[in-house]
């Protein structure tokens, strides 16, 4: 024993020493590689942080309900057909309206400004008052249409338009 109290090898060939240097070894290489991974991890976490309060300008608008009512515009519910949600500096989309017999509803959420509907020669507009209002009412979209839908002014958030039936 040695005066520390701690025993030692003190075998002709050194296989102790060469151990605790293998031992060492692999710990610094490990420390390496878990400090390394750490580096990364913080490097990516603050990437996402800068990236993601770049591509929220304001709170997220939820999508139109599966089921709508209005009173004065459709009584009974109806479900969604189709629909398409647009990002808040786009003012312009189509959305693609199914064919069929029964009529279909147009509804859309928008913030502000005013949202315009054309189909043909049909044209027509709502105020956007920030919750999923009615908007018109086709009756005759017998075949597959490409309804253009347009606001007035950028929206603070993203806006979207639905078809029910």
């Amino acid at each position: 024993m040695s005066e520390t109290g701690s025993s030692t090898d003190d075998s002709p060939d050194g296989s102790s020493a060469a151990a605790d240097g293998e031992i060492r070894g692999v710990r610094r290489i490990f420390l390496v590689a878990l400090a390394a991974a750490l580096l990364a991890a913080a490097t990516a976490f603050a990437v996402e942080l800068a990236h993601s309060s770049d591509s929220t300008p304001g709170p997220a608008v939820p999508a139109l309900p599966l089921v709508f009512s209005q009173p004065g515009f459709v009584e009974r519910p109806v479900h969604r057909v189709a629909s398409m949600q647009l990002p808040a500096n786009t003012r312009h989309g189509v959305l693609r309206l199914p064919g069929g017999a029964d009529p279909l509803y147009i509804v859309a959420r928008c913030d502000t400004g005013r949202v315009q509907a054309t189909l043909g020669a049909l044209s027509t507009a709502q105020a956007c008052n920030g919750s999923a209002a009615g908007v018109v009412v086709l009756s005759q979209v017998h075949r597959r249409s490409s309804l253009q839908v347009t606001v007035s002014v950028t929206q603070r958030g993203p806006w979207t338009v639905g078809a029910y039936r």
